[in-house]
């Protein structure tokens, strides 16, 4: 069976390298929750009005989570949940336990802040990654705290609580950081063995008016420690662009679901587009996702100087797939 999983997503990475819709998103990045332990002074929450109740949400209910993620499970081939703090969300583990045993997906993950993994370890065994959040910013405001997750996760490492591979950290560098800020942690990264999920500071919508300052970093950190280390995506790694004229976006590749459990259009930077609750029981996302279709298509205008998750999106290629596609070919000739 999981072979036949496995052909399933390498087809659908293949539409998508094509120009195609996959079959079912690559990934859907469920908002668990907006509750935290922290308050890291560029986090989105605080700027983005897709939040208004800020760090208030506890999430959905366990019962109406679950309706959630089975609506999902024919439509999507990856979970990825994100926070708030994730590990704080109330029966996080009974429904990590309820989508491996019960449904189909290939991979569970979670974005955490890395503080819960040792004493909720009933988590961590449901995961199959967790993107650590370490970036030099929240350092400056919790280095006691920073520096105790990256012991604890490298003694978890060692004693074979946590697998090879099931942690990996998301650096958020800022425009005025450069290598050497930062060669400390990377250099910890690759002595250990760990990978890296680099992407820059946003603003509240999303947006990035110059890619100049991240793309050189991105380029330093490939020539020092080479591509080996990054989850990125690694094609494009150091020439990151938002010009429509260059991106090929794939709304069905990367689906999401808000706080509240609704699905949107085509992804978290247009929240306000709701498709309608996962709560309901069989919620039919298909033929909703295919109105939303009939009605705006994306890329459009309005995407101007985007700089969301999908074009960073952990190894899935969703922009220039075709020249992705070729450059695989021709790597093999």
């Amino acid at each position: 069976m999981k072979s036949s999983v496995l052909a399933s997503i390498a087809l659908d990475v293949v539409r998508v390298q094509m120009g195609l819709a996959p079959q079912k998103a690559l990934q859907t990045t469920v908002h668990l929750n907006t509750h935290c332990n922290l308050r890291c002074s560029y986090c989105f929450i605080a700027a983005n009005p897709n939040y208004p109740t800020g760090y208030k949400e506890a999430g959905l209910p366990l019962e109406k989570m679950k309706t959630v993620l089975k609506n999902l499970s024919p439509a999507t081939h990856n979970v990825i949940f994100t926070g708030g703090e994730t590990f704080l969300y109330k029966g996080f583990a009974d429904l990590l336990e309820y989508a491996r045993t019960e449904l189909s997906f290939n991979s569970l993950s979670a974005i955490s802040n890395g503080m819960f993994l040792e004493s909720k370890p009933e988590i961590l065994r449901g995961l199959d990654h967790v993107a650590v959040s370490y970036d030099l910013m929240r350092h400056a405001q919790y280095p006691d705290i920073l520096d105790r997750v990256l012991s604890t996760i490298i003694r978890l490492r060692k004693d074979a609580i946590i697998k090879e591979d099931q942690i990996y950290f998301n650096c958020t560098i800022n425009g005025h950081e450069t290598l050497s800020h930062w060669s400390d942690f990377f250099d910890l990264a690759a002595n250990h063995g760990f990978k890296i999920f680099v992407q820059p500071v946003r603003d509240g919508f999303g947006n990035l008016e110059s890619w100049d300052a991240f793309n050189r970093v991105v380029r330093d950190i490939r020539k020092r420690y080479g591509l080996g280390m990054f989850v990125n995506c690694k094609t494009y790694l150091g020439e990151y662009d938002h010009q429509l004229t260059k991106q090929v976006c794939h709304p069905r590749a990367r689906m999401y679901v808000d706080v509240w459990g609704n699905l949107v259009y085509p992804c978290e930077r247009f929240a306000e587009n709701n498709l309608g609750s996962l709560t309901e029981p069989d919620f039919p996302i298909a033929s909703k996702w295919a109105e939303a279709e009939a009605r705006e298509k994306f890329p459009s205008s309005k995407c101007e100087k985007c700089a969301y998750n999908c074009i960073f999106g952990n190894s899935i290629p969703y922009r220039r797939p075709v020249q992705t596609l070729v450059t695989a070919i021709a790597a093999r000739l």
